[in-house]
């Protein structure tokens, strides 16, 4: 009979609870119905402690008060989003490494694609669903994926999934592209992953320049629209500030504007506290790939640039650059980037590095990781989990389903540690 009370009178005043603090943490959708349950229960214990309050007077008083200052506790606690909680500690870098609050940070990651290019979406939902992948990634060792996404995505965020493109996780067929993206972080957070944020292009093509098509108050409110909504995420490793810079520009262009737009987090976005992912350029001189290439930073980004920076080259082969790539070699590679571990305590993080991994492809690997073992530098976004990628393919066949082990191999000899933390 208590029950049946208890839900008529209060299950109003319980709903509205969960509505209002769900507003207030921006919309995340609470996605487990045991939280629920538990919630139904901690909210029914602590109504009747209420009642107990109300009937006994003064008698008792500081029990009740103490026992419902817990359940009130308690129920916040189960009520929680992952993005929602204040993370207690935080990454950041230190000597060459990452930690995250007194943990030691190891990065074997990968790319996923697809949410820039038309689905709202990642790649590859037309075949499995959002978590089978994730479950994929986790069980091959990967603890961090970088997502990539465009200027017309930021700026556009209740725009639905493309229903064509999510034939095979019917559970999001009725997603905007904000609500997909809390999904993900969701589910990643639950699996003790991270996210890695990348502004990939706009107008369908990676630009050269940062502002070849949108002007800087076009691109930074794009940036503000992702951290506004997902900037609370304890898993939000980082966000890539813009991929792959190309065609011409310079390093002090380029340092200009790395450090205009971190200023324009810090000033505008003052809650993100994380990491920003930074580039290298290409350079004509030295023959690096997009976005590869640190050779004339110099002190652009300030004698001992922000902690916060993670210098990110991209580091391609032969399936990209061509037979060239083979005369790489360890000095060309110390010219584009290993020199920094010398000068810098700042993190190096490869942004991506693949390729199909077969003939003289495989022997650049082969040479390339030999190199990055010898430097130290083990943490990495492997590109790409994508078979679509038509210069490099992926870590899954044509079928989304099989496995190239060449791949993941490769991976595992680079990163052999990869941290797994509970965010």
């Amino acid at each position: 009979m208590r029950i049946r009370f208890f839900f008529k009178h209060k299950k109003k005043n319980f709903f509205s609870f969960i509505l209002s603090f769900l507003s207030h943490c921006g919309g995340v959708a609470v996605e487990s119905g045991f939280r629920l349950g538990v919630l139904m229960i901690f909210f029914f214990l602590k109504e009747e402690l209420n009642i107990i309050m109300r009937r006994s007077g003064t008698r008792f008083f500081i029990l009740p008060i103490i026992m419902n200052i817990m359940m009130t506790t308690m129920m916040l606690y189960w009520l929680r989003p992952a993005g929602c909680v204040a993370a207690a500690d935080r990454f950041f870098t230190s000597e060459n490494q990452l930690f995250h609050g007194k943990h030691r940070y190891h990065i074997r990651g990968i790319n996923w694609f697809g949410l820039e290019a038309g689905c709202n979406c990642p790649n590859g939902l037309w075949v499995h669903d959002t978590e089978y992948y994730i479950n994929l990634l986790r069980s091959l060792g990967f603890n961090s994926i970088r997502i990539p996404f465009s200027y017309e995505v930021a700026v556009n965020l209740d725009a639905p999934v493309v229903a064509e493109c999510v034939r095979a996780d019917p559970y999001v067929q009725s997603f905007s592209t904000r609500r997909y993206l809390h999904h993900l972080f969701y589910h990643a957070g639950l699996r003790n992953m991270t996210l890695l944020l990348d502004f990939h292009r706009d107008h369908d093509q990676i630009q050269p320049y940062p502002l070849s098509l949108i002007d800087r108050g076009m691109y930074q409110n794009a940036w503000k629209n992702m951290l506004v909504e997902y900037g609370a995420y304890p898993n939000l490793i980082g966000v890539d500030v813009k991929n792959e810079p190309h065609g011409g520009i310079n390093w002090y262009e380029w340092s200009q504007f790395v450090l205009d737009f971190i200023a324009f987090v810090d000033h505008e976005v003052s809650s993100y506290k994380g990491l920003f992912w930074v580039e290298g350029i290409e350079d004509p001189s030295d023959g690096s790939a997009w976005g590869g290439s640190f050779s004339r930073m110099g002190t652009t980004l300030g004698n001992s640039p922000d902690p916060r920076i993670v210098f990110s080259p991209h580091v391609y082969g032969v399936s990209v650059r061509g037979m060239q790539a083979l005369y790489d070699g360890n000095a060309q590679w110390d010219t584009w980037f290993g020199f920094l571990l010398q000068y810098y305590d700042n993190l190096l993080c490869i942004g991506e590095i693949g390729g199909y991994n077969g003939g003289p492809d495989y022997t650049w690997h082969q040479n390339v990781l030999a190199y990055l073992k010898s430097k130290g530098i083990h943490d990495f976004y492997y590109w790409c989990l994508n078979p679509d990628s038509g210069d490099t393919g992926g870590v899954l066949a044509a079928d989304w389903t099989t496995i190239d082990s060449s791949k993941t191999t490769f991976c595992e000899a680079l990163q052999p540690i990869p941290t797994f933390l509970a965010f």
